[in-house]
């Protein structure tokens, strides 16, 4: 009795290292297709955007500002000198509205395919205009001569940007 179970025993033994052969070979072909999967996802990055960013829209506002200051020459005389200096003021949006549809798309190298985001972008808002009095000055009583404004916006990659932008002022 002793002897059968012992017997028994060895021939699972024995399958169990047959069969395990055959998944060991095996490994290394999963091992190596989960490697090439990777490589595709990283080529597929690398030809298209990664992760995006989008700062603003602001407002920016240029102007230069023509000021004079007393100062002493080098004898100890009071001399009035003229500076101009040109300074940019950044307005936020009062209120901002931002509406996106966001959408998959898949990409495929070889055998594997790899899912991509894509959306498109709606943004709107107002922004609140400063006066000329309450743009920053350098000193009191400074003439300040505004310069042609513009909205600026930050994208991380901008080879994400497949249409060009339209503004509705």
């Amino acid at each position: 009795m002793q002897k059968r179970l012992l017997v028994k025993a060895f021939i699972v033994g024995v399958l169990m290292l047959l069969l395990g052969i055959p998944l060991a070979m095996i490994q290394s072909t999963i091992s190596e297709r989960i490697a090439y999967r990777d490589e595709a996802a990283r080529s597929i990055a690398a030809d298209s955007v990664g992760q995006q960013q989008i700062y603003g829209p602001v407002l920016v506002m240029p102007y230069d500002e023509v000021y004079t200051v007393e100062e002493k020459d080098k004898d100890g005389k009071p001399e009035i000198k003229r500076y101009r200096k040109h300074s940019r003021h950044l307005v936020f949006p009062n209120q901002l509205d931002v509406q996106s549809n966001l959408g998959t798309e898949r990409r495929h190298r070889g055998i594997h395919q790899v899912l991509m985001f894509n959306g498109a972008h709606k943004i709107s808002g107002d922004f609140i205009l400063p006066t000329m009095s309450e743009l920053p000055h350098t000193e009191s009583g400074s003439q300040i001569t505004p310069d042609r404004p513009f909205i600026a916006m930050v994208v991380a990659d901008v080879r994400g940007v497949r249409d060009i932008p339209r503004l509705v002022w």
